[in-house]
């Protein structure tokens, strides 16, 4: 029996491109005979880091890289092109930055507050925590989940303030994240908002996707593996985020991991 994007899956795999880029119509008419029909005009199921129903086509080698919901188009890439971090002859990778961003509203377009942890040699060597000055409205439910207001970051720095302190931080080494698309895309689009320039691609690791690997069969969220390996968590608030996320990254460097094999490109 045909799977849903099995017809996905094959149109892929033909093609020997870096990177795919198609219309959400292209996508449907592949999918034509597959896809269910309350999935037309719902957008989730493309799968871009966030959801796990469409991850199919990565049999074939490819990932959604980037969704344009104006545009309605849908950008794949190979993952099976091996980063310059994962040749032979390259030294190991020993320096990450893992960090975490709290959001204003429903947008996830500006950060309220951001925690960043330096792991060296499996070791945390330092942490850094800031509430960001948004420059915009708070949604309810944001609030009630972080406990961020407008108050809260009056007198914090905007980003383009921030970025300053965090550019050459983020520029000294790998990034991880826990479902790091989430945070990275909130990071290109406050870069976007106010058209600061950056790398057009960074490499990072997701703490999401290795744990699928490391540890299967489990749920994955930050606070499961918290209690899982008994890790002290204030979950939604960016500075425990990012340190428990980064205790989490080096148990699974600890369990004998090599980062290398998990590190990925997310263009900026």
């Amino acid at each position: 029996m045909m799977r849903k994007y099995d017809p996905l899956r094959d149109y892929l795999s033909r093609s020997n491109e870096q990177e795919i880029t198609l219309s959400f119509s292209e996508v449907e008419d592949i999918l034509l005979d597959t896809l269910p029909s309350s999935a037309r005009n719902h957008r989730a199921w493309w799968g871009n880091g966030g959801h796990t129903q469409a991850y199919a086509w990565m049999e074939a080698g490819y990932r959604v890289s980037e969704v344009d919901y104006a545009l309605e188009l849908v950008a794949f890439e190979r993952t099976d092109v091996k980063p310059r971090y994962m040749e032979e002859n390259h030294h190991r990778v020993e320096r990450f930055i893992v960090f975490d961003v709290e959001t204003p509203n429903r947008y996830n377009d500006r950060m309220s507050a951001i925690g960043v942890t330096i792991v060296e040699d499996e070791v945390i060597k330092e942490s850094f925590f800031s509430y960001v000055n948004p420059e915009t409205f708070f949604d309810f439910f944001n609030t009630r989940l972080t406990g961020i207001d407008e108050d809260t970051v009056a007198d914090a720095p905007t980003f383009p303030e921030l970025w300053e302190t965090l550019q050459p931080i983020f520029e000294s080494g790998i990034l991880v994240a826990h479902n790091a698309v989430f945070d990275l895309t909130v990071l290109r689009k406050c870069l976007q908002k106010y058209n600061i320039r950056w790398k057009d691609k960074v490499s990072y690791c997701c703490t999401v996707q290795m744990g699928k690997s490391l540890l299967p069969g489990m749920k994955h969220s930050l606070d499961m593996v918290c209690n899982y390996y008994g890790i002290s968590l204030n979950h939604h608030q960016a500075d425990s985020d990012s340190v428990a996320c980064a205790k989490i990254f080096i148990r699974y460097l600890k369990s004998c991991a090599d980062a290398r094999n998990f590190i990925k490109e997310y263009r900026m």
